[in-house]
């Protein structure tokens, strides 16, 4: 174990002025396990909050340095909780540190990785024994073998046949507003919006178990270093991805 934990700030005055500096290795108190972080999934939110326009909660202290980022991939290197007796456990962070299960409720808004709360942009971070969940042993590797960015291929339906020589997807995500979306809309003209929060961990962890069950690999466009999170950050911005952009903490 390395002396000093590297991570990155930032004082939500944009991602030019992210910062990567040293502290201490933070200590787990019981209940609570010491992660080496491997790697950091970003999401759009991440680049709003360090670009100061994430200014839903009124916790926020902007200016002060924050570390950005909520979705970490780690191993377990110190516990003190029953829960993980074991060194060495894969895991994974869930956003809302204390929404478990249900609803959220309007205290669980303020347990968010990286706003509120510091995120997981860093080698080392002590986590609540409750707000990680197992790693499945299958995601080790991920890859896909093409992908579609509905950005420049509009009629993304017509790529989907070419590349898989008329069979279809079976699996489709989320792939933003589009023309084949407005068309459908147009057709069917009875639809109900909903806006939705991140669910709970019992939820993620039905979710992982899914993608085990169907061997599902989620798809990662590019892999940054850890100390090319500037980078990372402005290609995410950029919208030209497709995938999940990732930094690579440790090997």
């Amino acid at each position: 174990m390395t002396a000093k934990n590297r991570q990155w700030t930032t004082k939500q005055d944009g991602l030019d002025n992210l910062e990567l500096g040293e502290t201490a290795i933070p200590e787990p108190k019981d209940g609570e396990v010491l992660v080496k972080i491997k790697a950091v999934s970003l999401n759009y939110r991440d680049t709003e909050v360090c670009q100061g326009e994430y200014t839903h909660h009124s916790s926020l202290d902007n200016g002060q340095p924050l570390v950005p980022c909520s979705d970490m991939a780690g191993e377990i290197v110190a516990s003190k909780s029953p829960r993980w007796q074991k060194t060495g456990a894969r895991v994974l962070s869930i956003f809302n540190q204390t929404h478990l299960t249900g609803q959220i409720k309007e205290s669980d808004l303020t347990s968010g990785l990286g706003s509120p709360l510091p995120g997981v942009l860093a080698q080392y971070r002590v986590f609540p024994d409750y707000a990680l969940v197992p790693i499945p042993e299958y995601l080790k590797e991920l890859s896909a073998d093409t992908g579609i960015n509905y950005r420049t291929h509009w009629e993304w339906h017509e790529f989907v046949l070419e590349a898989t020589a008329g069979r279809g997807d079976d699996d489709e995500g989320d792939g933003g507003l589009n023309r084949l979306n407005v068309n459908v809309l147009a057709l069917r003209r009875n639809v109900t919006l909903k806006g939705i929060l991140n669910g709970p961990r019992d939820r993620f962890e039905e979710m992982l178990g899914f993608y085990e069950k169907k061997g599902i690999r989620p798809v990662v466009d590019k892999v940054f270093k850890f100390e090319e999170a500037k980078e990372a950050f402005k290609y995410l911005a950029e919208g030209a991805h497709f995938g999940k952009v990732v930094i690579k903490v440790a090997d």
